[in-house]
């Protein structure tokens, strides 16, 4: 069975003669998907766009594909490439492509990274954190051990060291729900993954009283994601609004969160999401407002000092407008 993203791909790979494709069309993948899927095959080939947008949409998969111990495959298409525009123009190239016989380890290695960077320091690096989790979620030891030797070979270090990695890495299952313990920049990033996962929520990311309190660094991201979701023809597909994040935003960062919202918040109801989300907007208002409230004590501290008096007043007119926000 081959899952690709939209209609027209579906069509063309039927005129292609691979008669068992479906089509994602717009929506997001869920285990549900994946259920119906398993019921009709034993083996399932994901081949999404080659852009960003598509690598990390079937990013967002894995985790669903190891949890299932579905048998899946992962095409890695050129970029800027879907599967119409490649049949259309070297079919002989999509051919050799789908014979390739990627699993998830092999999707992530070549989607995110290249064979002339992988083995330096931070690359390497990052790649452990992209796949030491999700190898530690696999149910099966013998396959634990053939991503490890997989790992190894890429990176080219020992599989003792990729072992003690492993060992040290603990997976908290929890850890999409932990949100005020992250950092305060997490906490910011954490709501907007989870406002961008689940779209039929993101009228309630345009709050100008969180664009307020939102420090210096993320006032891009939230400009762009509210000039998106203004827009009449803002759809329940991100991946224009993920494009459109500047060069600075942390997109590696963005996928892995991801990949936890999708493991946490995947079998949940519509009514629970909506509950979890009023949960996370409240978090992160709490969370910037003490970090304002904070900065403004310290900075009324130093006005009374100095005898600032019309500073101390500014600054009691700002502490309460920061507690009417609260309130």
């Amino acid at each position: 069975m081959l899952v690709v993203e939209g209609q027209i791909d579906c069509l063309s790979c039927v005129q292609h003669g691979l008669l068992n494709t479906v089509a994602v069309s717009g929506t997001a993948f869920t285990s549900k998907h994946l259920d119906m899927l398993r019921r009709l095959t034993e083996k399932i080939t994901f081949i999404f766009d080659g852009d960003q947008a598509g690598n990390n949409a079937a990013l967002r998969i894995i985790p669903e594909v190891i949890a299932k111990d579905v048998a899946a495959n992962f095409v890695v298409l050129p970029v800027d490439k879907d599967p119409d525009s490649l049949i259309r123009e070297n079919s002989d190239q999509f051919a050799f492509l789908m014979n390739e016989n990627s699993d998830w380890l092999d999707f992530i290695y070549r989607a995110f990274f290249t064979s002339g960077t992988i083995k330096e320091d931070g690359e390497a690096k990052r790649f452990l954190q992209m796949t030491i989790p999700l190898i530690k979620r696999m149910p099966h030891p013998i396959d634990q051990e053939s991503m490890v030797k997989k790992i190894a070979k890429y990176l080219g270090k020992s599989e003792h060291l990729i072992y003690r990695t492993l060992e040290k890495t603990r997976i908290s299952h929890e850890a999409a729900a932990l949100v005020p313990e992250r950092k305060k920049q997490d906490i910011i990033l954490f709501t907007l993954a989870f406002l961008c996962h689940f779209p039929q929520f993101c009228d309630h990311l345009i709050d100008r009283n969180i664009q307020e309190l939102l420090p210096e660094m993320y006032q891009d991201i939230y400009r762009i994601a509210y000039q998106y979701y203004s827009s009449p023809r803002a759809s329940s597909d991100v991946s224009d609004l993920l494009r459109q994040f500047s060069d600075g935003f942390p997109q590696d960062d963005f996928s892995l969160l991801l990949l936890q919202i999708e493991e946490h918040y995947g079998e949940y109801t519509a009514t629970r999401l909506v509950e979890e989300k009023e949960i996370i907007l409240k978090r992160i208002k709490r969370e910037l407002l003490k970090v304002q409230m904070v900065q403004v004590k310290e900075q009324l501290k130093i006005a009374k000092e100095n005898n600032d008096k019309p500073k101390e007043k500014e600054l009691l007119a700002k502490s309460i407008h920061l507690l009417q926000i609260q309130i």
